[in-house]
């Protein structure tokens, strides 16, 4: 009788480890949309897929491990004093919103993947750590209401990889990566300019893979020139990366 009842009031190492896995779950929420104003609202261990936000406004929101797939997290809405935190934003078709402002934002430890999830917000006075990957930015009032910018945040935390630039001027007032990035002097043009005339007799493998890089029409008015280093060991073989070294030795700015 004593062991029978020992084994019933006791948690069974199987009883607690299915607890455990019980509460890594996440709440599914698919197709939802928010068109109300939000505030002082906390969502938690959740994954939205196909979230769409018509919301104006969402100030004071905390985001804890929430995961946001195939969703668009604005059209003209302003978040302002929000916290996304070891949050993840991936999908085909996600995207942080065009046009949408983050004011005062926190991202912590967050994950950004897919070419469409910075194309059309405005980021300012925000702290951001995690990681960039697969991302396109654009910043060309062609494509979008409002040109994407990041406007005097903390980027030091983040991590860059395979991030492609089009347009100019993405980082005003910023504190950019301490690591993942490589900076170079780009006043007037001068590197890209420079970089375009040196590469006219190489050969045509590392040629392309260049001008990928420096595209002129891409890059232009770009000072500093960001370049992550992800993308680099990517795209230049060894002779290509001897030949990148070469030509923008003189034009690199060093971190202290």
């Amino acid at each position: 009788m004593y062991i029978a009842y020992a084994t019933f009031g006791r948690q069974t190492q199987h009883t607690r480890n299915a607890i455990v896995q019980l509460s890594k779950m996440k709440t599914v929420k698919k197709n939802v949309r928010w068109s109300r104003k939000l505030k002082n609202k906390k969502f938690e261990n959740m994954n939205f897929e196909e979230l769409t936000v018509y919301s104006k406004k969402i100030k004071s929101c905390e985001f804890f491990k929430v995961d946001f797939k195939h969703s668009s997290l604005g059209s003209g809405t302003i978040y302002k004093n929000c916290k996304f935190i070891k949050c993840k934003f991936s999908g085909k078709y996600t995207s942080l919103g065009n046009s949408t402002d983050y004011i005062n934002c926190t991202f912590e430890d967050c994950t950004f993947q897919g070419t469409m999830i910075f194309i059309g917000p405005i980021f300012k006075n925000c702290w951001l750590s995690g990681k960039m990957k697969n991302n396109i930015l654009v910043n060309e009032k062609r494509f979008l209401k409002k040109p994407y910018k990041f406007d005097n945040c903390n980027l030091t935390e983040v991590e860059f990889y395979n991030i492609t630039f089009n347009g100019n001027r993405f980082f005003k007032s910023c504190k950019l990566p301490r690591s993942s990035i490589r900076l170079f002097k780009n006043d007037n043009d001068e590197l890209v300019n420079y970089v375009i005339d040196q590469i006219e007799n190489l050969d045509d493998k590392i040629k392309n893979d260049l001008l990928i890089i420096f595209d002129k029409k891409l890059r232009t008015g770009f000072n500093p020139f960001v370049i992550d280093t992800a993308l680099l060991e990517d795209l230049l073989k060894e002779s290509g990366t001897t030949e990148f070294e070469k030509i923008v030795k003189e034009f690199e700015i060093k971190s202290s």
